[in-house]
Formats: structure tokens, C-alpha cells, sequence
């Protein structure tokens, strides 16, 4: 786990809001703390155990919750991988790693007093492979937001 200052606030809420760079990420939660407090649970129940939104088909409700003259107080979104790739990327970490023991790969993303911080997180039953999946998660995190030109100032 790894956190993370953003520096333009403004560059990055277009690629969150305005953009699809994030939209293949399923939603797990979001809260919004506008002049009220709106909770956006992504979990699609189902028979089988059940999936997420992804954040491409929620973006446009979530950006209507924040426009206006005045920027929200708060909010905090949390984005995973989709299974597809999340078994892919562990395959590319280390191919023996089970991706039954890893049941997420997240950004805790976080706007508050006027601060994007970002923060990876990792979901590990077997303590074996926390660290190097996590390790390996924070590396890919940096270089996917490199590649989207979204800089971050390491706190």
C-alpha cells in the first residue's frame, strides 16, 4: 500500500469524471458529501456471489452529484479491477500466484479539503503473497497513471 498526493486537482477530476480512463474499474463504493450525503454501493447482488458496476456505467450520475458553483466538501471512491483483469494481472505479477487468494486489487481515491490523495490497496487471504502482490500493485498503479500523464506526489 502506497499513498499518494495528486498535483491538479483539475486534470485529474476530468480523466475521473469527464474521461473514460477509469471507466473499466468496477465501482466498489463511492460517498459524496455534497450539501447532503449520497452512499453509491457498486455491488450487483447475485446467485452466484455477485459482481460491481463498472465506474464507466455510474460516471455520469456520479459527476451530477458534484457539478455546481461550489466543489463538493468530500468524497471518496473506491475502484477495483474487474476479475478478467485481475486475473491477468496476476499472471503478469507471478504466474503461481492463485487468484483465488486475491480478491482485489483497489485505488482508495479521496478528495478533501480541496486534496486528491490516492491510495492502493490490496485484498489477500494468504499472507504468502500479500507482499508481493501488493509490491507488484503499487508499481502498476504508478505506471498506469503515468500513462494517463496524471501526476502523483508520493506522502
Amino acid at each position: 500500500m502506497i499513498a499518494y498526493k495528486i498535483t491538479s486537482n483539475k486534470d485529474f477530476a476530468g480523466h475521473l469524471f469527464l474521461s473514460d480512463t477509469f471507466d473499466r474499474f468496477q465501482l466498489s463504493e463511492a460517498v459524496f458529501n455534497v450539501p447532503y450525503t449520497v452512499s453509491v454501493d457498486g455491488a450487483i447482488p447475485s446467485e452466484n456471489g455477485g459482481t460491481n458496476v463498472t465506474w464507466g456505467t455510474v460516471r455520469g450520475f456520479c459527476t451530477q452529484l458534484i457539478k455546481g458553483k461550489e466543489l463538493p466538501k468530500s468524497f471518496h471512491i473506491v475502484l477495483k479491477l474487474s476479475e478478467e483483469n485481475l486475473t491477468r494481472t496476476l499472471a503478469a505479477i507471478d504466474k503461481s500466484i492463485d487468484p483465488a487468494k486475491v480478491s482485489g486489487l483497489f485505488f482508495n481515491l479521496r478528495f478533501d479539503e480541496n486534496t486528491f490523495t490516492l491510495t492502493t490497496g490490496t485484498a489477500v487471504s494468504d499472507f504468502s503473497v500479500m507482499r508481493s502482490v501488493g509490491d507488484a500493485w503499487d508499481r502498476l498503479t504508478l505506471k498506469f497513471f503515468q500513462q494517463h500523464q496524471i501526476d502523483l506526489e508520493a506522502l
